[in-house]
Formats: structure tokens, sequence, C-alpha cells
């Protein structure tokens, strides 16, 4: 397919492109008040001189064997108790905002947030902690001691691969493995320059990792969970800690940012010239064939397939490059569909390269809805059977597609069709 760049950006072939990113991983960043971190720090470093500690998924370091809130005067206890909670919160509510805005279901009502647990965590040089995943909805470290000037780092792993598991028993995990840059193509991603009082939130299904610690005092922290559960009311969500109602925000903790790690980029444009010698497609049943040489001639003087290349390479504008000058490997499949089939089956094409393929529909004639499905196994099993998880992280996404829409994803997700007016498609692979 060797071309220029140029039709990527040639309007008069295509209309309405969209790029959307789908089923991001959120982690929040926030900011916790120097006054409360301090007197955690040192009850932390006090509780370690007279505690021996466990072994979890640390190697090396401390892990305590008690919650850290047994060890804090009653009052910065309970501060650290509603900060942490309230964090939850805050993350809840710019998620579920993001889920509205891009079509999906916002919640609503009153949520009880508890905490499952909470431990501290003092590594020396050299000491890590393996992969592993939490119990609970949410989880969070918040950083009481980077440790070096550099600052700390956590390193997350692509949840679009096989089921997470859990380093706590001694199946052992590499721990070892640095993440020094944010690039979801090596299969992780590294968050760096953790200050102390810096607090993340993530999903307790989302598997990460420590790297062995290189600053010469040791890199303070504690780690927990949250539980949350849908407890009544259709207004407005509020958030609930035992009687108390917790605010969106507070002068203890400040909302950072929202990061979005892992995204399944879905590419959408409408091809304004359709296919000219397009035989008559009729099937009482689906079929599957090869594209007829009046449509592969097509295919290829319209350079429709470059744009699909193009669509490919759009959702990452850095790789781009890359992806244009090399001739993809791939299929093509032409799909004729009777009125009001529906797939029933999510399939999703094996990929050789899960990283960078990505499948493709392109409606010749007739009109479908394309429903797309998250690719995370893991994450439809904690949203079957939570209904607050569901509506967070596990949506499905229904495409309306008339004749001459062209849809381009990942071919990672799962995918079905169906078949409002009968139609003829192209569903294509690239890798």
């Amino acid at each position: 397919m060797g071309d220029d760049g140029d039709t990527c950006n040639d309007r008069s072939f295509v209309t309405s492109r969209v790029l959307r990113p789908l089923w991001a991983v959120p982690v929040s960043k926030h900011r916790v008040a120097s006054t409360l971190t301090n007197d955690v720090t040192t009850a932390v470093l006090n509780l370690k001189k007279v505690s021996p500690g466990v072994k979890k998924s640390n190697r090396g370091g401390w892990h305590s064997n008690t919650s850290v809130l047994d060890a804090l005067p009653l009052s910065v206890a309970r501060k650290l108790r509603l900060i942490l909670l309230g964090a939850g919160g805050q993350y809840i509510s710019h998620v579920t905002r993001a889920v509205s805005e891009a079509g999906g279901q916002r919640l609503f009502g009153d949520l009880q947030l508890d905490l499952l647990g909470l431990w501290a965590n003092v590594n020396g040089r050299g000491d890590s902690n393996v992969a592993h995943i939490h119990p609970g909805l949410l989880s969070g470290v918040l950083y009481l001691q980077a440790g070096r000037d550099e600052g700390a780092t956590i390193c997350f792993s692509d949840p679009r691969g096989a089921p997470a598991e859990s380093a706590e028993a001694e199946g052992e995990l590499d721990g070892s493995k640095e993440c020094n840059s944010f690039e979801t193509f090596t299969g992780v991603v590294g968050l760096q320059g953790l200050r102390a009082r810096d607090l993340l939130i993530f999903p307790s299904w989302l598997q990460h990792h420590v790297p062995p610690h290189r600053g010469t005092t040791p890199r303070v922290s504690l780690s927990f969970n949250l539980k949350v559960s849908l407890v009544g009311g259709k207004g407005d969500l509020r958030f609930l800690a035992n009687d108390t109602v917790l605010g969106a925000s507070g002068s203890d903790v400040s909302f950072v940012r929202m990061m979005e790690l892992f995204q399944n980029n879905l590419s959408q444009h409408v091809e304004e010239q359709g296919c000219p010698n397009l035989p008559t497609f009729r099937s009482e049943s689906p079929r599957r064939d090869r594209p007829p040489d009046e449509v592969a001639s097509w295919i290829r003087s319209s350079r429709v397939a470059f744009r699909w290349l193009c669509a490919r390479a759009a959702g990452d504008a850095s790789r781009m490059p890359t992806l244009l000058q090399h001739d993809p490997q791939g299929s093509v499949s032409l799909l004729t569909l009777p009125s009001g089939f529906v797939q029933v089956a999510r399939t999703r094409r094996p990929v050789l390269s899960p990283a960078a393929a990505v499948s493709g529909i392109h409606v010749l004639e007739g009109r479908v809805v394309l429903w797309l499905f998250d690719p995370r196994v893991v994450v439809e099993a904690v949203a079957a059977a939570d209904p607050v998880a569901r509506k967070l992280f596990g949506q499905k996404i229904a495409l309306d597609m008339p004749a001459g829409s062209v849809a381009v994803f990942p071919a990672i997700v799962f995918s079905s069709l169906e078949v409002k007016d009968a139609s003829a498609l192209l569903s294509f692979l690239l890798e």
C-alpha cells in the first residue's frame, strides 16, 4: 500500500471522522494535607520498630501485620479514614461523569464507602512488590515518603490480556520489571515522580507491581482497599461513610487529575463514495465469502483500504509514520446478512500482534448495529456481580452503521452484529 499520508487528511473521501477512546482504565491522583501525612509517617515508622510485619506481595521491605488506624491517635485515624473514603468518592464522581459523556449510564443514588483494609509498606534499597491485585472495588496508595529525589514509581499491567493473578500465594510473578516510560505497547505503564502526599486511586482488579527501590532513604506508603455499595435513592450521587455524608472535595484532600491507561481507540467515519458496481446481494442466511472481483477492484482503485490503514494509525499519532510506511498483513471478507439477523456469540479475531492489530467493519449497503464489548476478561467477572462496577467499568457500546459507515477498533475487542436491513459489508483485519 505504498502511499504518502495525504489521503488520511483528504476530506473529499470521508465525512464525520471521529476517534473515541473506549474502556480506558481510570487512575486518579490526589493531594493530601501535610499536617496529616507527617503524623501518619511518624506513626508508621514507630510501628515498624515494634512489629515484625508479614510477607504478602513484598519481596524484602516491611508490610504491617495490623491496620495502621490502630496505631494512630483516634482523631488522626478518623481524619485519615475520611480522607481515603473522600478520595474514593472523587474518583467515582469523575469516572461516572466521563462514562455518561461517552453515552453510558451514569450512577445515581447513595453509595456507602467502607475501608476493607489499610496497611503500611516500607521499602529499603532493592526492596520491591511483585505483581498482584486486590479485593474490593477500588484500591489506592498514599505516599508518605518517596525515598528518592526522582520520586516513587508504580507499574500497572495491561488488563486486556490474560486474567490477572494474585501474588499473595507463592505463585511468584515478576516484580523486578522496570516501567520507565508511559508506554502501553510493552504491556506495562509506569507512573513516575510520585511524591510524599500524592494519593492514587485505581480499580482493585488492575494488576500492579513496585520495582526495586533505588533510593537511599526508605520509601514509605499506605495501601488500602475500598468497598462500595449502592444503598438506595435515585437522586443525585451521594457518598456515605456510616452516618457521614462525604463532600466532593475538602481542605484535607484535593483532586489533581484523572489518567486514562490502556485505551482502546475506536475510529469511525463515513465514506462519501460507495462501490459503483456493487452486485446485488440477497441471502436468506448469513454468508461469509471472499469479495467478488468488482468489490476487490473497487477496494484497490478507491484507496479505501489505505483509509482503513489511516484509521488504524489514528489511534496512536506517535506511531502513525511507522504504521503507514509498511504494508499491513491481514484479510478481507464479504458478509451478506439478512434483515433481522442477530449474532448471538461475541467474537474477536485471533492475531499475532495484539498490541497493533485492528478489526473493522465497512458497510456497503443496508444498515447494521455493531456491538462492542469490553476486552478485559477480568472486568467482565467483576461487573457481572457488582452493579457499581458494571456502570463504572463494564458497559457495552452500540454503533448504528448505515451504508458507507466504517468502524475500526482493536482486534482484541469483542464484537457482534445486529442487522436492521439486509446488508452487505466488508469485515477486515489489519496487523
